[in-house]
């Protein structure tokens, strides 16, 4: 038998649900005026990791909600660092692919079927790329219009990169024939096939972050390739993608602010979240600074 559809409710009633489900509330109106930033359903997610009995809808004793809405603040925060990091891994990856794509193979060459593995996966790559610069827009970059009226709508490679989301291009890196990969983005240190791994696991947390989805007590659906040797980590939480851009960020000044950034937030929320619940392990500052040995855990 199916359910009735919900009512709308109050903010009052909201707060009395979860009352009702062992939160502690101790300031009302705190808790509603949070309410009116943060809808009822949205902030739910967060207190899932803490239920004693799901089936009586039940959270383990002492959660109140200041640690909740702590939570979510952390995560929010957190979420924006990262969307800044990846901003920079994307940025440095589309100009070390388009530089050296483009002197090894030639600029007009993403238009050469041979250099990729999968002709059709190609052709739908290529038809998006062509469908994304056809249409007239006053909003574009100047730069487009310019190049289809002087070189007749032949971009180089290095236009081509910076029209194209971070989604398109690890799909072209992906598509590319194994002699053309190890010919590009050498300045990474690492073979073809962690690159590869690497870009599909940052942009699903891109996507994720992008759409201000929850990173905090959640499973990390894709496991990035680790180089032999990585320290042992729980890769279905967030910390293996924060460890995944230490390999992808370039910038090491920048990369040695980012971790400084992170450890200035878990200090700001130490009192409200969990290390175990994003995977950060407890000598997490070493990882993300030093080389450490062991095995990688699954």
């Amino acid at each position: 038998m199916k359910r009735q559809d919900k009512p709308a409710t109050t903010y009052q009633v909201q707060v009395t649900k979860m009352k009702k489900k062992n939160i502690i509330i101790e300031n009302e109106a705190f808790a509603i005026s949070f309410f009116k930033k943060v809808q009822y359903y949205r902030l739910s997610g967060y207190w899932l990791s803490y239920f004693e009995d799901r089936e009586k809808d039940i959270l383990k004793p002492g959660i109140t909600f200041e640690k909740i809405s702590s939570i979510y603040l952390f995560d929010k925060e957190l979420r924006n660092m990262l969307l800044s990091m990846l901003d920079t891994i994307e940025t440095e990856f589309k100009s070390n692919l388009a530089y050296d794509f483009s002197h090894n193979c030639g600029p007009l060459s993403y238009k050469d079927v041979n250099n990729f593995r999968r002709p059709e996966y190609y052709a739908k790559w290529l038809n998006k790329f062509y469908n994304s610069i056809s249409y007239s827009d006053t909003n574009r970059e100047l730069y487009i219009e310019w190049y289809k009226n002087e070189y007749n709508g032949k971009f180089p490679f290095w236009i081509v990169v910076e029209l194209c989301n971070f989604n398109d291009i690890s799909k072209f890196y992906s598509n590319l024939h194994i002699k053309v990969k190890k010919n590009v983005v050498k300045i990474y240190g690492y073979d073809a096939e962690y690159i590869q791994s690497w870009l599909h696991t940052v942009v699903l947390i891109r996507n994720i972050c992008a759409h201000n989805g929850r990173l905090y007590n959640r499973t990390i659906t894709v496991s990035p390739k680790l180089p032999k040797g990585t320290v042992r980590l729980n890769v279905k939480r967030i910390f293996i993608v924060v460890y995944i851009f230490k390999f992808l960020c370039i910038d090491q000044r920048e990369w040695e602010d980012f971790v400084n950034k992170i450890e200035k937030l878990i200090q700001k929320y130490q009192d409200s979240i969990e290390l175990e619940m994003i995977g950060f392990p407890e000598m997490w500052q070493e990882i993300l600074t030093d080389e450490c040995t062991s095995e990688t855990s699954k």
